[in-house]
């Protein structure tokens, strides 16, 4: 049973891809403390800025071409000649990275001035190893996609130690970290991969370029609102409060980080079974929301337990300087939650081809968190950047949720597991009005056993009848 699962090409591709996309957000988690203790707040709120704004321009600079690579490798219909397609993508992408350092060089951006070579360094390599994990994915060779991600993550670790702790490099040593961590995967796919046989100057024709930006350029605009929800607040941080709010900001998000990380596994695995059972009879509605009733009786546990914790992760993962962050990290992880909600409830839609019920609910949610950010950063701080998310993923479910009842036509409800979000609750009330203690803990754990003896009853009683039949 276990070898057919294995062999299965949907599960080992899933596990594969999830290797290499998660190997380096687990260690830029495992590396923080070297991180904080070698960058104050202030120099890693930086960083954070420019390898966010990096991660905007990534789409723009090379608009898009790398997503027409996976696109067209994968399929078998010679639409378009394959080398022709790898050459021009690549002369796309070198043509915008020398364009952006042309233009770079002439604007002014004030605090940041001395980093603008790290920012396109950064955007470059983003752009290149969007490209080369395109062609792995579309050529099937996932295996070295895993590998490329392990051996980016070693890499990364050591740079870390070297240029942080032995020479002690500060702000670019955190920059040359993370490059060098890059260029090292990028490298190894670069040979690896085949690539090199599919490039050639002769091979870049008009029509093919033509075709790739009729494919990618529509996904700009997506690629952009993306940016916006997710890490639009960074700017009005940096705008509003300053780079040391950006830095207090990037280290509190961390631990959020974990708990989409996580979920991401599950989710890769889970859509496959909900698209099926969704695209089927009505049962398959009620499926979808008895999964989101799961996760959310699964997530605010969890989030409870790491609210606990807070204080005591803190104490192991950054020194007193970023100590006081750790109070928007509750807010956030509501952030998280709701983020998960609003994505499963999009996976109806998907299934129905609903897809612009999909884009519309994200631009509203982009819309919220642009104008809730601005303000809510205005008048309440880190507190008010932090909560955004929250609220624009839950109003985004919400709707998405009333859309899919007009879809259905029948009347739905949508159970929330009240028990698991008191629970919530009452961490908030520990870590916020008293002091951390383990009595405390013992006493969230002891209730937490107590909930979910609850909810597997009927499995353990109908176990004991079984046997006892």
């Amino acid at each position: 049973m276990i070898n057919k699962i294995l062999k299965n090409t949907v599960f080992r591709d899933t596990i594969l891809i999830t290797i290499a996309s998660l190997s380096s957000k687990f260690i830029g988690f495992v590396l923080l403390p070297v991180y904080t203790h070698a960058l104050t707040p202030t120099q890693f709120g930086l960083g954070d800025l420019i390898f966010s704004i990096s991660s905007l321009l990534v789409p723009l600079v090379s608009l898009s071409s790398f997503d027409a690579i996976f696109r067209y490798m994968l399929k078998d219909d010679n639409v378009i000649d394959k080398k022709s397609l790898v050459s021009s993508v690549t002369f796309i992408s070198i043509v915008g990275s020398t364009l952006l350092f042309v233009i770079v060089s002439f604007i002014n951006l004030n605090n940041i001035n001395g980093l603008k070579i790290w920012l396109c360094i950064s955007v470059v390599m983003g752009i290149f190893n969007s490209l080369l994990q395109a062609y792995t994915k579309g050529t099937r060779q996932n295996k070295y996609l895993a590998s490329s991600g392990i051996l980016g993550s070693i890499v990364t670790a050591i740079s870390a130690v070297v240029t942080l702790k032995l020479f002690d490099l500060s702000l670019n040593g955190y920059f040359l970290t993370l490059c060098i961590g890059t260029f090292c995967s990028n490298f190894y796919l670069f040979f690896r991969t085949g690539i090199t046989k599919e490039l050639s100057y002769k091979y870049v024709n008009v029509t093919t370029l033509k075709k790739t930006l009729v494919y990618s350029m529509p996904l700009i605009p997506n690629a952009i609102s993306w940016w916006i929800t997710s890490d639009i607040s960074r700017l009005f941080i940096y705008s509003l409060i300053g780079s040391f709010g950006n830095g207090m900001f990037a280290v509190a998000s961390k631990i959020p980080s974990l708990l989409n990380m996580f979920f991401g596994i599950f989710n890769q695995a889970w859509q496959i079974t909900a698209i099926t059972k969704i695209d089927g009879d009505e049962t398959g509605t009620e499926y979808l929301l008895s999964s989101i009733y799961r996760t959310m009786q699964f997530t605010f546990v969890m989030a409870g337990l790491l609210v606990i914790l807070i204080p005591e992760i803190y104490q192991i993962i950054a020194p007193m300087t970023y100590f006081s962050s750790w109070k928007i990290v509750p807010p956030l992880l509501f952030g998280a939650i709701m983020s998960m909600v609003a994505g499963q409830m999009g996976t109806y839609f998907l299934t129905k081809e609903k897809t612009k019920i999909i884009l519309i609910t994200t631009i509203i949610g982009m819309i919220l968190n642009m104008v809730l950010g601005y303000l809510l950063t205005l008048s309440l701080g880190l507190f008010g950047s932090a909560i955004t998310s929250g609220i624009s993923f839950l109003i985004v479910s919400v709707l998405r949720f009333i859309l899919l009842i007009k879809m259905e036509n029948r009347i739905l409800k949508l159970n929330i597991p009240w028990i698991a979000v008191l629970l919530f609750v009452f961490s908030l009330f520990i870590v916020y009005s008293l002091d951390f203690s383990w009595i405390l803990l013992i006493v969230y754990l002891f209730l937490v056993i107590l909930y979910y003896i609850y909810i597997f009853k009927p499995l353990i009683f109908k176990k004991n009848n079984d046997k006892s039949l």
